[in-house]
């Protein structure tokens, strides 16, 4: 009988966890582009304007410049038409151009997150932050991607730094909420 309770009480815990992550996973995506953008965590195009490293002065590096800031302000329009794909190929390209930029790796690896690309978006995340360890979006998107992939131990970290950005976001609360109770199911 006792062992029946645990084995109940296991699958519940399994089958929260699983509505969780499949409400986390499945509203997150529209509300984290919306969030990111008013909030500023996503690298404005005016700030991913600047020449990429190498290029001659003068004319050619003020029209290089101004191609980016095209670029950016088109991958981000992309991002807001949920035209994913597009804004996955305008961000690898921006990232060729800035590949020390951490604000263009982690608007890429949310365009990755968004087109559904979790590991891409975790490689990428990780390189942003390198940069930038601090990145409030970097850190949440990144602990969200290990959640989806089932890597829950390894979400705890960048979503407790999350935290510590920003101590009341609701979606770092709840998606380290899912990965503490994903590990717990492991035990």
């Amino acid at each position: 009988m006792l062992r029946n309770r645990r084995t109940e009480a296991s699958f519940q815990r399994r089958a929260n966890v699983q509505k969780l992550t499949k409400r986390l996973l499945g509203t997150m995506p529209l509300l984290c582009i919306a969030a990111l953008l008013i909030a500023g965590a996503i690298s404005p195009p005016m700030m991913l304007a600047q020449a990429p490293s190498g290029q001659p002065s003068g004319g050619q590096a003020v029209e290089a410049a101004d191609q980016v800031e095209i670029l950016g302000r088109e991958a981000e329009q992309d991002l807001v038409k949920r035209d994913y794909v597009a804004a996955v190929e305008k961000y690898e390209r921006l990232a060729s151009l800035q590949p020390d930029s951490a604000n263009v790796l982690n608007n890429l690896g949310l365009a990755y997150h968004m087109a559904g690309r979790p590991r891409e978006a975790v490689r990428v995340l990780q390189n942003a932050l390198r940069l930038k360890p601090d990145m409030f979006s970097a850190n949440l998107i990144l602990g969200m991607d290990y959640v989806q992939l089932n890597e829950a131990e390894q979400a705890i970290a960048p979503l407790k730094r999350a935290l510590r950005l920003d101590g009341n976001n609701h979606d770092a609360l709840f998606a380290l909420e899912i990965g503490r109770a994903s590990c717990r199911e492991r035990v």
